[in-house]
């Protein structure tokens, strides 16, 4: 899995769990009902926001990395 489309792939767990708190904080506050991810990659925030349980969909262009996010179907939905 390479940087076909000028991917940069965030590892940082610190970041990570930010972002995830974020998220959640937001779709609380907001009411979010589904969540759509735009970009998984190698679903490293994918496994904090599929934490929420809400209905989530990914968008990946990338076909290699499709096989990948098989993992969260269900619950997550995979264009």
């Amino acid at each position: 899995m390479g940087q076909k489309y000028g991917q940069h792939f965030l590892s940082d767990t610190n970041i990570l769990e930010k972002i995830a708190f974020e998220i959640e904080q937001l779709s609380q506050e907001l009411s979010i009902q589904h969540i759509i991810e735009i970009g998984p990659g190698k679903w490293v925030l994918t496994k904090y926001i599929i934490k929420l349980q809400k209905p989530l969909t990914l968008f990946e262009i990338d076909t290699q990395l499709a096989p990948v996010l098989q993992k969260f179907s269900p619950p997550a939905q995979i264009i």
